[in-house]
């Protein structure tokens, strides 16, 4: 372990793993069965319990950064194409990766996904997209302001995790993650106080179908005065007063002063605590030749049994957001 958020598994935890994992049956991620998830919980053991033990307090108390990295994962051995449009590859024919975030999330939470985004994959490809470079989402390749993960749903996650198949031909394409609690005490009092109404207005992400019938009121700060709980997207956010705009430019500016970049090489798992810490990615350019940058992406709920008046009945992946407005009146 380099620091108290990166993890580097040995190689032979790797194997152990990758040994493991493949004894696992084929997936459909549309469609993952409970004997599915039975099998990833019994598969924990092959995890070291040093790692679990992080995993655990992470699950419980997060850290200081809100994030943590786990280096030298399996990946599969032959991988296809990055998917031009984003979409699931129908020539993936191995499932090491999907189920490194399986496993991983399972001991987060329970993995979730939107019926709105992605066509409710419950682990989706994160890649850039011809035409899309500017978009603010995961299909963009220009710098992706920070932003907590799907904010403006009600079954927000608590967890996501992003796994890299392939980085990018530069090795540029850097993962930025920033911490309240590394920027909490520096900002005014009176800038704290207006981040705790709702005072800010946001829109739903352009990844969302429908997405621009769909805008709430929000405060950005919650819970614990000292420990509050984040809600942040700086290109889909304004507020709705003067000093509310002023107090969002505070703890943008804190937020920036405090990030960290990562470049995720393959193998590498990133897990963000969404309630604590805000992401980003930095520009980089893509060459569209089927080996450009691959992430894959999955989202986690720390209280599965709480948010099922947003699921059908044992299902993770939640209702479209007109439903949601419909009930919620």
């Amino acid at each position: 372990m380099n620091n108290d958020d990166i993890i580097l598994l040995s190689d032979v935890d790797k194997t152990q793993i990758r040994e493991r994992l493949l004894k696992l049956p084929k997936l459909d991620i549309f469609n993952v069965s409970d004997t599915i998830y039975q099998e990833v919980d019994v598969a924990r053991k092959c995890i070291p319990d040093e790692i679990l033990r992080v995993l655990f307090s992470f699950r419980k108390r997060s850290n200081q950064e809100g994030r943590l990295i786990i280096r030298n994962l399996p990946i599969d051995s032959n991988l296809p194409k990055t998917p031009e449009l984003g979409e699931i590859s129908t020539e993936k024919q191995t499932y090491i990766s999907e189920y490194i975030l399986l496993l991983f999330a399972s001991l987060l939470g329970d993995p979730i996904s939107y019926s709105d985004e992605k066509e409710g994959a419950l682990i989706q490809n994160v890649c850039p997209v011809k035409g899309c470079e500017e978009k603010q989402e995961n299909s963009g390749s220009y710098n992706l302001s920070f932003h907590t993960e799907s904010g403006l749903h009600p079954f927000k996650p608590d967890y996501l995790g992003l796994f890299c198949l392939k980085a990018n031909h530069e090795k540029d394409a850097a993962t930025r993650t920033s911490s309240i609690r590394n920027c909490l005490r520096q900002l005014p009092s009176s800038a704290i106080e207006l981040l705790r109404e709702k005072l800010f207005k946001l829109k739903a992400p352009s990844s969302f179908k429908k997405h621009e019938l769909f805008e709430t009121t929000v405060a950005i700060l919650s819970g614990n005065i000292l420990d509050p709980d984040l809600l942040i997207d700086f290109a889909l956010m304004e507020g709705l007063t003067e000093q509310a705009q002023w107090a969002l430019e505070c703890i943008f500016n804190e937020l920036e002063k405090q990030s960290v970049g990562h470049v995720l090489l393959p193998g590498d798992l990133l897990l963000i605590d969404n309630r604590k810490s805000v992401h980003g990615r930095t520009f980089f350019k893509p060459r569209y030749d089927g080996n450009d940058r691959w992430l894959q992406r999955i989202l986690v709920t720390k209280e599965f049994h709480k948010t099922a008046a947003g699921r059908s009945v044992e299902g993770h992946t939640y209702h479209p957001l007109y439903v949601e407005n419909v009930r919620n009146g």
